[in-house]
């Protein structure tokens, strides 16, 4: 995991490995506004239980920086996971999606050469999420999205920012 946060870190733009005191500042109007462009990173583990899947977010950091693009993140999938961000009312401020982590799609080749798509199913799975962070993002929720399936939330509770 630490090699993942190294590799993550290192390939942002203009990264600076200087934590935040806070990632808002307040201006003449009364509106939070970033000081500068910073990075959120999400550290998580994800578990199939007993009791279903579950998706633990072990840490999270904010540096100084900025992204080249995350618009991969930003198309929905028909499977998958959304990371979806509220503001402190409780709305909904903004959503990634990110390929489920212990439903994995992989083409394999058979005997005679030929690539077929299967999907592998693990028990446990780390995984990390980079983005822009935003003044606004105060709580984060994580739902596991399954074709034909409803919605399933994988984080027991909001995890506070």
């Amino acid at each position: 995991m630490v090699l993942v946060a190294l590799t993550l870190i290192s390939s942002c733009k203009q990264a600076r490995f200087k934590k935040m005191e806070t990632s808002a500042q307040a201006t003449d109007d009364g509106v939070a506004q970033m000081r500068e462009p910073h990075i959120l990173f999400l550290f998580m583990k994800a578990e199939k239980t007993e009791a279903g899947e579950v998706i633990r977010i072990e840490n999270h950091s904010r540096v100084e920086g900025s992204l080249k693009d995350v618009s991969a993140y930003k198309q929905p999938l028909k499977e998958g996971i959304r990371y979806v961000f509220s503001n402190a009312d409780g709305e909904r401020t903004d959503t990634f999606w990110q390929e489920h982590p212990l439903h994995r799609h992989v083409e394999v080749a058979d005997d005679e050469g030929r690539l077929q798509s299967r999907t592998i199913t693990l028990k446990e799975a780390e995984l990390s999420l980079r983005i822009p962070d935003k003044s606004w993002y105060t709580t984060l929720e994580i739902e596991g999205i399954y074709e034909n399936s409803p919605i399933k939330k994988l984080t027991t509770k909001p995890y506070k920012l």
